[in-house]
């Protein structure tokens, strides 16, 4: 039987974006070293966050996306005083690696191999846009099958990296830029090869020209593709144009059972004066108007695992 969802149990995730790719000249509050990083996702996670995601940044603030010593700093400094959950970002958009290849995801093997000393590494990135070669369905079965030529199809095997994860018993954060990746996740998790339940972010993006517009129907559209099974929510808008169209983003997502993603990685110059743990502080109220709470660590992650 599947685990009882949090929004059944009376409450929804806060996740916390705290870097992102913004930098200091456009929010002076973004942090940058480990120390930062830690003192951010601490004051989050006291807050109300259950989970936080962050880029790992070099010294003067460029981006170091995949170095696993920088991610490991900041988690064991984390969890010397918080057990909040933590996931690594992907590769660049530009990078030439291939993320559906084992290869693409160097720091997140790394951060499991040699795990921080008393952190909680569990969450590992999977985007489905950089996903390599999609399924189709057999028009037979109905099953998830490589069609190699009119007519003719096999088994489909997932991509290397999700595999990997899967492999490694670490959780896997299937992250959604468009309605059809969600469809893509539905089937994927149909088929048993994502374990329940899933849990699916999906993204949005005001101003870079990536997936849907950041609308209410958009965000209903890919509620609507997913066609049934356990599934856990979250909701995350970068670059959105004003206050009020975030605000209407997500309290509708709110309403409709799903966790949100806030904080300076989004929204860092749209409120240039707010720091990561103001913007925990104003998701925690809008969960309170639907009667929520604040889901902990420790329900996310046993969620999560299905228990």
């Amino acid at each position: 039987m599947p685990s009882t969802c949090l929004r059944d149990q009376g409450c929804a995730i806060i996740a916390a974006s705290l870097t992102e790719l913004v930098t200091r000249d456009e929010n002076p509050y973004v942090p940058i070293n480990p120390d930062e990083l830690a003192a951010d996702a601490i004051e989050c996670a006291e807050a109300g966050a259950a989970i936080v995601h962050f880029h790992a940044r070099n010294p003067d603030g460029s981006q170091a996306k995949t170095n696993d010593s920088l991610y490991r700093e900041a988690l064991e400094l984390i969890a010397k005083e918080s057990d909040v959950l933590m996931w690594p970002t992907a590769m660049s958009l530009s990078a030439s690696s291939d993320l559906s290849l084992k290869s693409g995801l160097p720091h997140v093997w790394a951060l499991d191999d040699h795990p921080p000393a008393g952190g909680r590494f569990r969450i590992a990135p999977f985007d489905v846009f950089r996903k390599g070669a999609s399924p189709r369905l057999d028009p037979i079965t109905g099953r998830l099958a490589t069609n190699h030529d009119i007519g003719e199809y096999d088994t489909w095997s997932p991509p290397e990296a999700l595999q990997e994860m899967l492999d490694r018993k670490l959780i896997p954060l299937i992250h959604c830029a468009d309605v059809g990746e969600v469809r893509w996740a539905y089937h994927v998790t149909r088929e048993g090869i994502i374990p329940p339940p899933a849990f699916i972010q999906v993204q949005f993006f005001g101003a870079a020209l990536l997936g849907p517009s950041p609308t209410i129907r958009n965000l209903d559209a890919c509620f609507a593709e997913w066609g049934g099974g356990d599934v856990e929510w979250l909701v995350a808008a970068q670059m959105m144009p004003s206050e009020q169209s975030l605000d209407a983003l997500y309290d509708h997502a709110v309403e409709r059972g799903a966790g949100i993603r806030v904080g300076l990685g989004d929204s860092g110059t749209l409120y240039p004066g707010l720091r990561n743990v103001d913007h925990v502080e104003m998701a925690v109220k809008r969960l309170e108007k639907f009667g929520l709470s604040p889901a902990t660590p420790s329900q996310l992650l046993s969620r999560l695992e299905g228990n």
